[in-house]
């Protein structure tokens, strides 16, 4: 996603910090929302339900989600 993203995100102006941030913190999301390979693996190695798991993601997932592009909205608006 990287080689995709940064390059675009440079040719539209966007400063390296805010580009690499940006794509960092949102790799960070694979891990909570659904589908993850990381909860499936969770869920495995402790005998836990996978669909509980997974379901409990999509709130926090989503929050965060929501938080980091109003973050980074108003850090490109200032």
């Amino acid at each position: 996603m990287s080689k995709i993203a940064m390059p675009e995100m440079r040719r539209h102006g966007y400063s390296e910090e805010l580009a690499a941030g940006s794509i960092g913190v949102g790799a960070t999301l694979d891990i909570l929302i659904p589908p993850s390979i990381a909860m499936v693996i969770y869920g495995i190695a402790t005998q836990t339900s996978i669909g509980k798991l997974l379901v409990a993601g999509v709130v926090p997932g989503v929050i965060v989600g929501v938080l980091l592009a109003a973050m980074i909205y108003g850090w490109v608006w200032l």
